[in-house]
């Protein structure tokens, strides 16, 4: 849906899928969320216990449109680290995190190959709507640094 929803504003996600570098359509998605986004914003609603408890339809389509944003940019990241899988956060040490029985990419740890890196990718990419107006969010390409660290293998 996101891919139809995008060629209106001249983003093929198809290509950008299939092209060598998954830098350009990371980047594209990243300049149209900060364009778009925004503008579905409201302060008086949206917040992370919103977006965690929300199931993403009726005044809530914006939560679904970050899912499968979160989804393309994570089928990117295995695609050029096939080590990442998507996988459920059950690792009882996260029973705090929001991550916790969520969908998340996960990696073996390279330092300890039986224990593994999770990714809450819907989370990173939910800051950019639920966060906008921090500095960080409109002048760093933040889903860059993400897919540059987890495809070096900085991340694991």
């Amino acid at each position: 849906m996101l891919a139809d929803l995008l060629t209106g504003f001249d983003i093929d996600v198809h290509s950008g899928m299939n092209a060598t570098s998954p830098e350009p359509l990371v980047t594209q998605l990243y300049q149209w969320s900060g364009e778009h986004w925004p503008r579905y914003f409201d302060k008086a609603i949206h917040n992370e216990e919103h977006w965690i408890a929300s199931t993403k339809q009726d005044d809530n389509l914006i939560y679904s449109v970050i899912m499968d944003t979160a989804i393309v940019i994570g089928e990117l990241i295995i695609k050029h680290r096939p080590t990442y899988c998507w996988n459920i956060d059950r690792a009882p040490g996260n029973k705090v995190m929001a991550s916790y029985t969520r969908c998340v990419l996960t990696a073996p740890w390279l330092p300890e190959p039986d224990r593994f890196v999770v990714i809450d990718i819907e989370s990173r990419i939910a800051q950019r709507f639920l966060h906008a107006h921090y500095s960080g969010q409109r002048h760093e390409e933040l889903w860059l640094r993400l897919l540059h660290a987890c495809v070096s293998g900085g991340a694991e």
